[in-house]
């Protein structure tokens, strides 16, 4: 391949192949030149888009991998060691399996195999997996199938790591189970008024004191 200057201002690709060959008793070299300029441009921008692809993912936090279809771990995403806590590339070429709870495994394989048979809900699936350190985390799970794709030819499982939004939930549950059973079961007359002044719920004692039921209660103001 050689860049040539055709004219002042241009330029372009060919491809040349050259063959020494005898004619006429005397030894000629044949060269046969053709345009590739295009083709050359096209390869520039695909290596500017996967330049770029790479810049993406080299920031996401979320997790990405590519399984073929064995369930083997051709891609990870570099977010995943920092995730996971396992060294970059420890992952490639090992089973997806390997690390996910035992007790999660029916709900992974029934997922997996909607997925491979392409009738999947596209919704997030939610499951645990192994750290590193031995703990283990909760994995908010997408997974397309691409195996078509020339450029993919696998399974693409985009996750996030939800253990601490659990965490925060379940204390939250916790919170609202105790706050509940302190309002109802109190011995004092409780309740929760509006911006507008309007009774937003009211507790038994309430209702015991005032001969109101919730629904009458909630179309009266203080």
């Amino acid at each position: 391949e050689w860049k040539i200057y055709p004219k002042p201002g241009e330029t372009r690709w060919v491809e040349i192949s050259l063959k020494s060959t005898e004619i006429g008793g005397d030894w000629r070299i044949i060269a046969v030149m053709r345009d590739i300029s295009e083709r050359k441009k096209s390869q520039t921008l695909i290596a500017q888009s996967e330049e770029r692809f790479r810049s993406i993912i080299q920031y996401l936090t979320d997790i990405i991998w590519i399984i073929d279809k064995k369930i083997t771990i051709s891609y990870e995403s570099p977010s995943s060691w920092q995730v996971l806590g396992y060294p970059p590339g420890y992952l490639i070429g090992q089973n997806g399996l390997g690390i996910i709870h035992p007790e999660d495994m029916p709900v992974v394989m029934k997922e997996l195999k909607e997925v491979f048979d392409k009738v999947n809900d596209h919704l997030p699936t939610e499951f645990r997996v192994r750290h590193a350190n031995g703990s283990w985390i909760s994995l908010e799970v997408i997974a397309n199938n691409m195996l078509e794709h020339p450029a993919i030819e696998g399974i693409v499982i985009t996750g996030r790591d939800v253990t601490e939004r659990n965490r925060v939930e379940k204390a939250l549950r916790i919170s609202e189970s105790k706050f509940r059973n302190i309002f109802n079961n109190s011995t004092d007359a409780i309740a929760i008024v509006g911006a507008k002044y309007s009774l937003l719920e009211v507790n038994e004692e309430f209702m015991n004191l005032t001969g109101y039921t919730p629904e009458e209660s909630s179309k009266m103001k203080l």
